[in-house]
Formats: structure tokens, sequence, C-alpha cells
């Protein structure tokens, strides 16, 4: 049995992060049943949403993790939520950081490898690549910007993952205030939230379906072309 659990499953590389995801969520999981205090319980609720919101597929929710924060933010104090936040993404962004760079290096990206847009990203992020994740981790800047720039550009994931908490930690903070200070409640934040969640998502899978239809120029649309990926 023993022998069996440990059989990788995946290349080393990837059956860590396989293995580490899944350690995570059991992890989760067994503190929201069996923690005996509510504040545990909520940052596991809290953490898990944050990965999941941070994570692959966060470019069909590019505003899904602003309204848990900031209902959290009215439950908790701003900073330990903006710190819990910004743990969750660390770890998830070790996952992106491979998963992208295994994506983009693959055959079946090639176009978009070598799109002018990509090719450009790419040589601005050449010029001040840490000031440029903390840049576009601490606005609105779309973020797969950085997530395609850096694996290709092979900047160490150390220093990335440093930036990234430089930037979104007053970004979530902020987030996290604001929560506090509205006069609404956080369930009515979570639903607004989650309903322009869903209609961005719905917007976005259109455009792309769209996008790919026989009058687009080229088999990958607009995805391939000078304009960036709604995200």
């Amino acid at each position: 049995m023993g022998g069996y659990l440990w059989r990788p499953v995946a290349p080393q590389e990837w059956d860590r992060l396989l293995r580490a995801t899944g350690l995570v969520g059991i992890a989760a999981i067994l503190v929201v049943e069996f923690a005996p205090s509510a504040p545990i319980r909520d940052f596991a609720v809290f953490f898990s949403l944050a990965l999941f919101l941070n994570g692959p597929l966060t470019p069909l929710t590019p505003i899904g993790f602003e309204p848990v924060l900031m209902a959290f933010g009215q439950l908790y104090p701003p900073i330990v939520v903006a710190a819990v936040g910004v743990a969750a993404q660390m770890l998830v962004e070790v996952m992106n950081y491979h998963l992208y760079n295994a994506a983009l290096r693959s055959a079946l990206m090639t176009k978009i490898r070598t799109s002018r847009l990509v090719r450009w990203t790419i040589e601005q992020f050449g010029v001040q690549p840490f000031a440029t994740i903390v840049f576009c981790a601490l606005t609105p800047m779309p973020f797969w910007i950085v997530r395609i720039a850096a694996p290709l550009a092979n900047y160490p994931i150390g220093r990335y993952l440093a930036a990234i908490a430089l930037g979104r930690l007053p970004r979530y903070w902020f987030y996290a205030t604001l929560g506090m200070m509205v006069p609404i409640s956080g369930a009515l934040i979570l639903k607004v939230g989650l309903g322009v969640t869903v209609l961005v998502a719905g917007v976005i899978v259109w455009r792309q379906l769209a996008s790919r239809s026989p009058t687009t120029s080229g088999p990958m649309g607009a995805v391939t072309g000078d304009t960036p990926p709604a995200a």
C-alpha cells in the first residue's frame, strides 16, 4: 500500500506539485470540519477560495477575488486578511509558473508564443522585470502578462514570488479595508461579486468562441494577434 501511494503519477516536478496541492486541499477540509475555532475555519475557507480564484482559471474570474477580500474584511482585521491572501497566492503561483511554462513551451502554443504581443511583452519585461511584476500585482493591469513573461524569460521563481507579494499585500489590504467601510453586508458583496464574475466569464468565453469562428483570420483568432485575451 505504501509503495502505491508513493508511486510517481507525473514527471518529478509535476508529481510534487500535484501531491502538495492535494495535501493542502485535504488539510483545508480537515480544518473546516474539525477546527474548534470559528476564525480558523473561516480562514481555511478563505485560503481555499484564494487558491481557486488565483489559479489557472483566473482569466475567467478576473474580478472574482476582490469581493471575497471585501467580505472577509468585514469580519477580520484587513491586514490579516491580506496576509493570508498573499500566502495563498504564493502557493498557487508556484503552480501557475510551472503550468504556464510548460503550456507556452509546448508545440500547441507556438502561435501564441511567437505572436507580436507576447514578443513585445517579453522585451518590455526584460527591461525592469521585478518592477513590472510589482506594478502588475499592485494595479488592475491584467496579471496574465507577467504569468506569460516570467517563465518564458526564465525569471527566477524566488524573485517572481517576492515581487508578487510586494505588490499584492497593499492591494489586498486596500480591498479588505474597503469592505470594512462599505455600508452593505458581506453576503450581499459576495452575491454581487458572483453575479459580476459569472457575467464577465460569460463575455470572455463568448468573445473567445467568436474569435475562433470561420470569419477570423486564423485558427487562434484574437488570442494570437496584437490584442490581449480578455482577462
